[in-house]
């Protein structure tokens, strides 16, 4: 009994894991892009990494390797996001 459940979650997981994990990912992306929030591109970036290793070191589906520029991508606007925020917090030094 335990092994088929076991068995069942390792098919689900290989099955649905990259598909889930990569729009979790494109979500994070566009609600980092829209609040201009640097923390949410990160955990975009985080949460494409298994997918990145996985299509880099095993086969997934063959639809997935047009995602392998989304990192390029993320990385991107994560360095822009950061820019943004550190250009934001700056504040002028009004005591002269």
């Amino acid at each position: 009994m335990f092994d088929n459940l076991i068995g069942i979650l390792y098919f689900l997981t290989i099955l649905y894991g990259p598909y889930v994990l990569l729009i979790l990912s494109i979500f994070f992306l566009i609600r980092g892009y829209v609040k201009s929030s640097s923390r949410s591109v990160l955990v975009s970036i985080l949460l494409f990494l298994p997918n990145l290793l996985a299509l880099l070191l095993i086969e997934l589906e063959p639809i997935l390797y047009v995602f392998l520029l989304f990192p390029v991508i993320q990385i991107f606007i994560y360095l822009k996001m950061r820019k943004i925020n550190k250009m934001n917090n700056q504040t002028p030094n009004l005591t002269q």
